[in-house]
């Protein structure tokens, strides 16, 4: 007995089915547009949790002896030492006066790249 052969529509409805299962129990890679939406997502979070001020990084150094910032961090607490030229970069004017005060006054040291304050021993 032949079986009958099923149809495009069936075929792409259980391709579909697969997929979206592997998706969800983390098998498959997601797709541009899903990896472009989770970013946006984290974005978004990021720029809306809390952020760091000068004494939430005092108080921080304090307790774990250093502090990891982002770049929204650094510029709630230090206005004038970073600038948006681009949607994703960054000039830093890492001479500035007021935040090489704040560094000495605390004996703090700060890391660039990684963008983390340490206290100094």
């Amino acid at each position: 007995m032949a079986t009958k052969p099923k149809s495009h529509e069936q075929v792409s409805r259980e391709i579909h089915e697969e997929l979206e299962a592997l998706r969800k129990a983390g098998f498959v890679p997601l797709t541009q547009k899903e990896q472009r939406e989770l970013r946006r997502q984290q974005r978004q979070g990021e720029a809306e949790r809390a952020k760091l001020t000068q004494q939430d990084i005092l108080n921080k150094c304090d307790s774990t002896g250093s502090c990891v910032a982002t770049i929204n961090d650094i510029k709630n607490a230090f206005p004038n030492l970073i600038h948006q030229i681009d949607d994703n970069a960054y000039r830093t004017q890492i001479d500035n006066k007021g935040f090489h005060e704040f560094l000495l006054s605390n004996k703090l040291s700060f890391s660039l790249p990684d963008f983390v304050f340490k206290k100094q021993v």
